[in-house]
C-alpha cells in the first residue's frame, strides 16, 4: 500500500507501474554504490509504496519479493528488498535508465526537466 508524499500519482502513471503484486518495469538490481548514488539521497520521491510482488517465472511457485519502491518525477524509481533470514538488504532500481546526454532520452525519448548541458 502507498501513502502521499507530496500530490496523488496520475492513475495512467499507476496502471504504468503495475499492481501491488506486479514487478515495476525496468525491474534490475543494483549495487549499494549505485544505490548509495542515487536519487534517493537527493530528491524527494512523488510516491511511495510497499509491494509484495509475485514472481511469474516458470517454477516460481508462491515466490514472493516484499518490497519498498520510491517512485521519482522522471518514471523511475528505487527499490530496497529485505532477506529476513539472512539479514540482508538488495537494492533496486526500475523505470527506464535515462541517457538523457542530447537533452532527451536516447532509450525512450522522454525530454530531460530543466537539462542542463553547461558542463
Amino acid at each position: 500500500m502507498g501513502y502521499q508524499i507530496n500530490n496523488m500519482p496520475d492513475p495512467e502513471w499507476l496502471k504504468l507501474t503495475g499492481g501491488y503484486n506486479d514487478y515495476p518495469p525496468g525491474w534490475r538490481r543494483i549495487t549499494t554504490k549505485q544505490f548509495a548514488q542515487s536519487k534517493f539521497f537527493s530528491f524527494n520521491p512523488v510516491w511511495v509504496e510497499t509491494r509484495q510482488m509475485l514472481s511469474k517465472a516458470p517454477g516460481a511457485k508462491g515466490s514472493m519479493t516484499p518490497a519498498i519502491l520510491h517512485h521519482y518525477w522522471d518514471d523511475t524509481g528505487v527499490a530496497m528488498v529485505h532477506d529476513y533470514r539472512k539479514g540482508t538488504v538488495y537494492y533496486y532500481a526500475f523505470g527506464c535508465a535515462h541517457d538523457y546526454t542530447t537533452g532527451k532520452c536516447s532509450k525512450c525519448g522522454r525530454s530531460a526537466d530543466n537539462f542542463d548541458t553547461s558542463d
